[in-house]
Parts: C-alpha cells; sequence; structure tokens
C-alpha cells in the first residue's frame, strides 16, 4: 500500500491518573469486507465468537485485560469520591469517609455453586444497597475462602452502617439457608458474616484497593493455602456499575489547540512516562493539569467526568 493511501489521526486519551498518546492509521482506499468485519444477527452471539465472552468470566484466575477494567474501575471511583460526613444512629457519632470497603462471607459451609451464590445472594445485597442507601458506583470481586467458600469484596461509594449491612446480607443468604445451618451448629441466627475494612489512614487509596482487589488466583492460593483455581466453578468474578464499566478515559483527537496545551505537559521532564511500541503514557494526576497550565485539559476532563458519572470538583465540599 503507498504511503500515501494512509491517513495519520493522533488521538490523546486522559483518565484520572494518566495521559496517554497514540495515532490511529487508516486508508483511504475501499476495504473488503470478510467475515471477520461483522456479527451475523441471525446466528446467536455466543455462537459467533470464541473472544465475545466476558472477561469477568473465569476458573478464579484474572486476566491481564480484566485486571487493567478492574483497574481503571477502581481509578475512577476513588477519583469521584467525595468526603463525606455521615450521623450513625446507633452510636450517635459523626463518621467520615470517602469510600466504604467491605467482605462478605458464608457463615456456613457453601452448598451452591458459585453462580448461584452471585447471582441470588450478590446482585440482590448490591440492589439493596442501590435502593436503600442511593448507591451509584461499586465495584465487587469473588474470591475463595481458605475453607472453600466463596467471599466477596466490595467497594461502595456510599455509606451502610454496619449493623445493616450484616442483618442485610444474613437475610439474603439465609434464602439458600446459611444462616439457619450456622444456627444448627452454633446455637443462635447473628452470625459475624460481614466486615467494614478502614481505609482512612491509607496514603495512597487507588493503589491500595488495585493491589488486593486484582489478584489471581496464585496470590490466593499463596495467601489461603488452598487450590483456588481449581475450585472456583463458571460465574463472573468481578463486576461494576454500568456507568464505571462504560468509561474508558476521555479520547480526543489533536489538533493545534489540544496540541498546544499537551505541549506543556510534554515538556515537563518531571512527568513519569513509558514508551510502548505504539503509544506514549504520561503518569500525571489531571489536578496537576491546572498547575501546569493545561486548563483547557482539565476542563474538558472535568466534564468528561461530570457527564459519565455525575461528579464535579464542586461536590467535593458539598457531599
Amino acid at each position: 500500500m503507498a504511503r500515501e493511501d494512509l491517513i495519520i489521526i493522533p488521538h490523546v486519551v486522559i483518565n484520572p491518573m494518566s495521559i496517554c498518546t497514540y495515532s490511529e492509521v487508516h486508508s483511504d482506499r475501499p476495504r473488503v469486507k470478510n467475515r471477520c468485519d461483522f456479527i451475523d444477527t441471525e446466528r446467536p452471539v455466543e455462537e459467533q465468537t470464541k473472544f465475545i465472552n466476558s472477561t469477568r468470566k473465569s476458573n478464579g484466575t484474572m486476566s491481564i485485560q480484566a485486571k487493567r477494567k478492574i483497574s481503571k474501575a477502581i481509578e475512577y471511583i476513588v477519583t469521584t469520591a467525595a468526603e463525606k460526613k455521615v450521623h450513625e444512629k446507633l452510636t450517635g457519632k459523626t463518621v467520615s469517609f470517602r469510600l466504604a470497603f467491605i467482605t462478605l462471607t458464608l457463615p456456613s459451609a457453601q452448598v451452591h455453586e458459585d453462580k448461584v451464590i452471585i447471582n441470588s445472594c450478590l446482585n440482590s445485597f448490591l440492589n439493596e444497597c442501590r435502593q436503600y442507601y442511593q448507591v451509584k458506583n461499586y465495584v465487587w470481586r469473588a474470591e475463595r475462602q481458605k475453607n472453600g467458600n466463596l467471599h466477596f469484596h466490595i467497594i461502595l461509594d456510599k455509606f451502610v452502617p454496619w449493623y445493616e449491612m450484616r442483618n442485610r446480607w444474613n437475610r439474603i443468604i439465609n434464602k439458600l439457608e446459611y444462616v439457619d445451618r450456622f444456627q444448627e451448629k452454633h446455637n443462635h441466627k447473628t452470625p459475624n458474616s460481614t466486615d467494614i475494612h478502614s481505609t482512612r489512614k491509607i496514603k495512597n487509596l487507588r493503589a491500595y484497593l488495585v493491589k488486593y482487589m486484582a489478584k489471581d488466583a496464585e496470590q490466593q492460593e499463596n495467601e489461603t493455602g488452598s487450590s483456588v483455581k481449581e475450585k472456583f466453578q463458571s460465574g463472573r468474578i468481578w463486576g461494576c456499575n454500568h456507568e464505571l464499566s462504560n468509561t474508558r478515559g476521555l479520547n480526543m483527537i489533536i489538533d493545534s489547540e489540544i496540541e498546544s496545551e499537551l505541549k506543556k505537559v510534554f515538556d515537563n521532564r518531571t512527568i513519569r512516562t513509558y514508551d510502548g511500541t505504539y503509544f506514549k503514557i504520561y503518569y500525571i494526576n489531571y489536578h496537576a493539569l491546572k498547575q501546569l497550565g493545561s486548563e483547557l485539559l482539565f476542563k474538558y476532563f472535568s466534564d468528561y467526568l461530570y457527564n459519565q458519572l455525575g461528579f464535579s470538583e464542586q461536590l467535593k465540599f458539598v457531599a
């Protein structure tokens, strides 16, 4: 193909903690379609490709692609988490927090397939969090405990009182009789099946949560001493709300105006970079764009956060 047939379009993708530049290469020649260029609507989707299945379905392993997706979801939920103050009725105290990081467990031996626990219990819990606590953004991860039971780590953007959370989760899992079986052994019906992790003193909350939530099966096996990979059954091993799932960063074509704004970033030698084969990443917090004088880029990305997730800087002060 002749060089003059190619059209090179430079792009920039802005995320909360990085800026990535790359180029799209197009040809102005008409291209003959082959069977890989479209999806046949006459056949069921699951029969058409092997790679169309979600990366969130796994036998316990987490692919590089899945780790990138869950890391990005965590990056955005941390970025948009405003400092909040909530009055707790039980203790009478005022609690300050940004995110709720919780763990849900089964109080008796698991007797159902993983996908049953996820569909019947976890989904019901998340639905109630949305209904009763106005939870908008969440990320969850399924892991295997040393005893073989499935448990869940969940990040929520709203405060849920620990006693209400425990009561809700116990009621939900008892639809599958997990609390009843616990009672037969321990003679009471209030198992401590939930835990809230304190994150207030953690300096790099994003890095902490990513490390915690993006562990692969080998890491779980080392920590629990059990063969996690063999025990995992079919089903999703992580998920997030629709808005976070569709948040992939602000993608713009680099015109003369954007190029002028980016130059202020490129010229700063203190910014850590990574050179890929077809892209380059600049690791920079989007707030630093204003400090570098790239106020237009800051405005564009702030608008993106508002349009995508309903977040604005002002919410940090009024939440």
